[in-house]
């Protein structure tokens, strides 16, 4: 198995080595985010989503003219940080260079896992006391990169990483009322964006404010039912305040 070239190791593993100094003496630099052409897609989602989560210094060299627009959308997505100092290595005494890490935002947690392997698969597969879940709770989630719903799972974090790639998971306790899994606008959504959320049970109504882009698109999921349901809003404002009923009508935005 290749492991990714020292080049590209080295600045990762220099952050996960002193990731309790982040954010708290200074901001940890793990070299440039390289997303241009000839990198792999995965890679540069790989190493842009590590700057990300691990809430480190984010910079990058690469020339924006020449990028294509995958390569731009990852930029935007992993660009801003997330401010939040919980974000730690799970697996940090068990390898030399961790594939799991956490940012733990309370009822919502998100996981970044990488695959610091070039030419082969890795498996992901932690007891959920030792990924910081209740080990008694059921879970859902959101797969970021690959757009989809993560189904109902308890007792362990399982699931595979595609070989020289990442999968970033928002994780959640199910609930008996909707909730927000996850958005469009960060890689660390919905800890990143959202900073607001109230349910109404009496009008059924699941409303929230949320930092966004001004006239780009934001898409929130949702789980209701123990189904992914979406909503996509056009905010004109930020802080953007958003609203949605869950009888069945369209969702209303208050602005």
């Amino acid at each position: 198995i290749d492991m990714f070239p020292d080049r590209y190791r080295k600045g990762p593993e220099s952050a996960t080595v002193n990731y309790f100094l982040n954010g708290r003496v200074w901001y940890n630099d793990p070299d440039p985010v390289y997303v241009r052409n000839v990198v792999p897609l995965g890679r540069a989602r790989t190493f842009a989503s590590f700057t990300a989560i691990a809430g480190a210094l984010y910079n990058f060299s690469d020339w924006l003219p020449d990028l294509k627009p995958e390569r731009v959308e990852i930029l935007k997505r992993t660009l801003a940080p997330h401010g939040i100092l919980s974000a730690r290595p799970i697996d940090y005494f068990e390898s030399e260079l961790p594939m799991a890490w956490v940012v733990d935002g309370g009822a919502t947690k998100v996981f970044g896992l990488y695959n610091w392997n070039t030419n082969a698969a890795a498996k992901v597969d932690f007891p959920a006391a030792y990924a910081g879940l209740d080990p008694a709770k059921t879970y859902v989630g959101f797969d970021f990169w690959n757009d989809r719903f993560v189904p109902a799972f308890k007792g362990r974090l399982a699931l595979e990483i595609p070989a020289d790639d990442c999968r970033v998971l928002a994780v959640r306790e199910v609930a008996d009322r909707p909730f927000v899994i996850s958005s469009s606008r960060h890689v660390a959504s919905p800890l990143f964006d959202v900073v607001e959320e109230r349910w109404d049970a009496a009008a059924k109504t699941l409303s929230g404010v949320s930092r966004v882009v001004p006239s780009e698109r934001y898409e929130l999921r949702f789980v209701s039912g123990g189904r992914l349901e979406r909503r996509v809003f056009r905010p004109d404002v930020t802080p953007y305040p958003w609203k949605v009923s869950f009888k069945g009508e369209r969702e209303e935005a208050l602005r």
